[in-house]
């Protein structure tokens, strides 16, 4: 195995190992900005593995408590209940934390910034699809990941233009090591909008599990066209051109940018100075 292909399983391996360890307890409480129904909304924490470790619903006065977390850096969203983000924030978790406090918007119709494909919008899921999805998220909620897969699967059996549940289900089957799998639901999912920047990630991550390096940097760019902010989008950029090997400076400048955010960034780089090192 050449240098490249060690670091991207050095990186992959980080990701399964990041959610292991366990202890620390995040609180805080939402502040609205406008009119919200506190309990409409979850709360997902998202680690530095750039895969969810918890998601919430949130009580009626806008406090939270996600109990067993390992020490580190989180992204937490706070999202409607069909999944567009209403407002991201990074924590640093470690003991003693002080409890955060995130303010959030009212909910719109359009998703973030106004983008959302008119598929997406006008498709109505039928009541036996709805009833599965809600099903699918309380398993989820509750953290029994095996049966939310399940349940998942048999939402987008009944509605496959479902974009929620086709999403969220390759999301859990690549927490489940189905890569390959997630990179279908990722593929349908965009099929029905393609402005979803969060899944365009999250399908270039799957693309590098399954070693199509070439496909996880074009997801990524088309990322960072639509949302140039995207940590997770210059992450996945990142590793993509350091595996490649053909820029490495442009493989180290979206680490770096990623490396705010992304222990597994900082590991990356590493890999890569210690490789322009030992070239000849």
């Amino acid at each position: 195995m050449n240098r490249k292909a060690v670091l991207l399983s050095t990186v992959l391996s980080l990701f399964a190992l990041a959610s292991q360890v366990h202890g620390e307890v995040l609180r805080g409480e939402l502040v609205a900005e406008g009119n919200v129904r506190f309990q409409d909304l979850l709360l997902e924490v998202v680690a530095s593995n750039h895969m969810p470790a918890a998601r919430v619903q949130l009580n009626a006065d806008g406090r939270f408590e996600v109990p067993h977390l390992a020490p580190g850096a989180y992204i937490v969203r706070v999202t409607t209940l069909r999944g567009d983000v209403l407002r991201e924030e990074s924590v640093q978790l470690a003991s003693h934390t002080i409890p955060v406090q995130i303010r959030v918007p009212a909910p719109r119709r359009n998703a973030p910034g106004g983008h959302i494909s008119v598929r997406r919008l006008m498709h109505k899921p039928p009541k036996n699809a709805q009833r599965s999805w809600a099903e699918s998220t309380k398993l989820y909620v509750k953290g029994d990941h095996a049966a939310a897969l399940k349940q998942l699967e048999q939402t987008v059996a009944l509605d496959p233009e479902y974009f929620e549940a086709q999403a969220l289900l390759g999301d859990e089957r690549l927490r489940a090591g189905q890569a390959a799998e997630a990179v279908a639901a990722y593929e349908r999912a965009l099929e029905i909008d393609p402005s979803a920047v969060g899944v365009l990630v999250n399908q270039g991550f799957a693309l590098l599990n399954v070693r199509r390096v070439n496909e996880a940097r074009a997801s990524a760019e088309k990322a960072l066209v639509m949302d140039g902010s995207s940590i997770p989008a210059h992450f996945v950029l990142g590793l993509t051109l350091a595996q490649q090997g053909q820029d490495p400076a442009q493989a180290e400048q979206h680490l770096k940018i990623a490396a705010e955010k992304f222990p597994q960034a900082r590991k990356a780089l590493e890999w890569l100075a210690q490789d322009r090192v030992k070239r000849p």
